[in-house]
């Protein structure tokens, strides 16, 4: 038994080696974890030291092993206690198990600990990243473009005012062009005026006093001017260069009395009161004609490029919509006749209609005082036009209305292009209405029911003719002022007058009825003639010069004829 311990004291210190620490005043050294670690216990039936090892010398030999002791207790024990078992296994006896409890070894806390390693990322990880990336180029990518839009947007209306300047411009140039020729004419025609007067009163004041047998007295044609005019044959003599009429006035040889001075008509008078017009009745006339062709072709445009499905192809409330605003615009019976017939075979109807929306909104656009001028200051415009008119001459109303019109322009140059822009607004809504109600399905692949697209198609033409209603109305409000020219419009319902208006299909041998429509125009100059002796107002003479065009009720039935034949 002594031996065995012997050999296992010699192999602790073995494997403690130099590592052991001595303390150097008599302390013994601290236990390393080698020497703490027990020997594994000898296995049953082994030999060690060349003796076998019974269970239960091995079982003794466990508890002699060596206890580590405490750090709290380095100091006080020293090599006494293993002496005392060295001197106890000398003789023989059994040692003692150790009373204080094996401490365990602490593991030291003072190494580094190292971080676990990085590892690669997945493939979901670099797809969210790049899907974060490409939102994030996306979001970007969105406000470049809604600040390009607004750029874009912001451009679009500079140009658009640009335009609408420019064109200002453009028609101020006109205006000033026109009255320059105009002041230019004038002032020649004053200029030859002035010299002729120079030149026959320095001939009258040269000759002698003419003697009463050869000299005779005579009236102008207004019966308030004297003239004194000399013999047949001098006159001619002298004054071979002057005109007739200019020879009677200009040679007078003595001042003129008080009485001629007084009704010499001052010339800013003389101008407002002229009668002086710029477009003749025939003109006008060519003007309404070409105002009724532009209507009628692009009707008939429209009506080519239309398809027309033999059954409605809207619901039944949006039919019957379209059904009460045609009666609103056309009449009620109008509105019967589109709804109750097949168009898909002739469309006549249809392109009738839309004449009939052409002729109506041109109607109104030019039956108004001053186009484009909001319903209440027209309606007071128009009340005084009437009031000046009743009780001022004609050139005098003619006159204020034009310079009226002028004024109010400059004032709003804007007026007549609104005005525009709400006719064709209005004609492609009436369109709209037509074209559900007669069961028109597309126009060249266009849906009907869409106002933009018509007004991409059809806005341009339908333009053209506002623009041509605004010019006429011009020329017969400003630049006419011998008489007043008005549009002839004939209602619905009205009874039919051969002598006031025509029918479109009078070739056709159809019963007479009342009117259905007007698809042309008609033209009337009324003037107010110079008051008579006695009597209290003037005399207002109408005489037509262009009757309208209509359609009667039974056109329903000379179609049917026409269709039959």
């Amino acid at each position: 038994m002594l031996k065995a311990n012997l050999v296992h004291v010699q192999t602790l210190r073995a494997s403690v080696g130099s590592s052991i620490e001595v303390f150097t005043f008599g302390k013994r050294p601290k236990p390393t974890p080698a020497a703490a670690d027990p020997a594994p216990p000898p296995q049953k039936g082994s030999r060690q030291g060349g003796k076998a090892i019974s269970p239960h010398s091995a079982h003794k030999t466990q508890h002699t092993r060596p206890q580590p002791y405490p750090s709290a207790d380095k100091v006080s024990r020293g090599r006494a206690p293993r002496r005392r078992v060295t001197v106890a296994n000398s003789k023989g006896d059994a040692p003692e198990p150790s009373p204080e409890p094996a401490v365990p070894l602490r593991r030291s806390n003072t190494s580094t600990s190292v971080p676990p390693p990085d590892h690669p990322p997945t493939m979901m990880q670099v797809m969210r990243g790049e899907l974060d990336a490409a939102h994030a180029e996306l979001s970007r990518s969105k406000h470049e473009v809604s600040r390009y839009v607004e750029r874009c947007r912001y451009l679009e209306r500079a140009l658009r005012d640009a335009s609408d300047r420019l064109m200002h411009r453009e028609r101020e140039i006109e205006e000033l062009k026109r009255e320059r020729s105009r002041l230019l004419t004038e002032r020649e025609r004053d200029r030859a005026h002035t010299q002729r007067l120079e030149r026959s009163q320095t001939v009258a004041v040269r000759r002698p006093a003419p003697s009463p047998a050869s000299s005779r007295t005579a009236y102008d044609s207004d019966g308030e001017t004297i003239l004194v005019l000399d013999d047949a044959a001098s006159a001619r003599r002298r004054n071979r260069s002057v005109p007739p009429a200019q020879r009677s006035r200009s040679a007078h040889p003595l001042p003129l009395p008080p009485k001629s001075v007084e009704l010499l008509p001052i010339r800013g008078l003389e101008v407002f009161l002229s009668k002086t017009d710029r477009w003749s009745g025939a003109q006008v006339i060519e003007a309404v004609q070409d105002l009724n062709s532009e209507i009628i072709q692009l009707a008939a445009a429209v009506v080519e490029v239309t398809t027309v499905a033999p059954a409605p192809v809207a619901t039944a409330p949006r039919v019957a919509h379209a059904k009460k605003s045609i009666a609103a615009r056309l009449g009620p019976a109008f509105s019967q006749v589109l709804a109750g017939r097949d168009h898909s075979h002739d469309p006549t109807l249809v392109q009738l209609a839309l004449q009939t929306c052409l002729a109506t909104c041109t109607t109104r656009l030019l039956s108004v005082f001053c186009i484009g001028l909001p319903m209440m200051p027209n309606e007071l415009f128009a009340q005084l036009y009437e009031d000046v008119r009743e009780q001022e001459p004609q050139a005098t109303s003619s006159r204020w209305r034009a310079l009226t019109l002028q004024h109010i322009r400059n004032l709003n140059p804007q007026l007549e292009e609104n005005a525009a822009g709400e006719f064709v607004t209005q004609i492609l809504r009436a369109w709209t209405e037509i074209f559900v109600l007669c069961s028109c399905t597309s126009v060249e692949g266009i849906p009907l029911h869409s106002m933009d697209a018509l007004r991409a198609r059809f806005g341009r033409q339908c333009m053209r003719i506002a623009i041509r209603a605004c010019k006429l109305a011009r020329v017969i409000n400003e630049e006419i002022m011998s008489t007043n020219f008005e549009l002839l419009f004939v209602e619905n319902g009205t009874r039919f007058k051969p002598d006031s208006m025509v029918n479109a299909y009078a070739n056709a041998a159809a019963p007479v009825g009342p009117v259905l429509c007007t698809t042309e125009l008609g033209l009337q100059c009324v003037t107010r003639t110079k008051l008579k002796p006695g009597a209290d107002v003037d005399e207002t003479v109408a005489r037509t010069l262009l009757l309208p065009k209509v359609v009667l009720e039974t056109v329903p039935q000379v179609l049917d004829n026409m269709s039959s034949a």
